[in-house]
């Protein structure tokens, strides 16, 4: 009788069997960005989309907050000044 948990070469082999018949079919079924235990896959891959897409973010909103604070300066400006208000080097009416 064998220790549970270790496979012997016969259980190896008929899981290396079915893993190459089961693989090819299962395999285009996951989500494109599934990364958990499938061929050419890993952690490290999956950490790098992570970092892409959030660097793509933080930058998407930044442009939106800087657009948010430029328009609600002249926005304030132009309420309470009755002048041409001078904005960074240009001038709005």
């Amino acid at each position: 009788m064998r220790i549970l948990g270790i496979p012997t070469v016969a259980d190896r082999v008929a899981q290396t069997a079915v893993k190459l018949l089961l693989e090819p079919k299962i395999d285009p079924l996951f989500h494109p960005n599934s990364y958990g235990y499938r061929p050419g896959r890993s952690a490290h891959d999956a950490i790098a989309i992570v970092r892409r897409e959030v660097g793509i973010m933080t930058g998407l909103w930044n442009l939106i907050s800087k657009v948010s604070l430029i328009t609600s300066t002249m926005i304030y400006s132009c309420v309470h000044s009755r002048n041409t208000v001078k904005f960074h080097g240009f001038f709005y009416f």
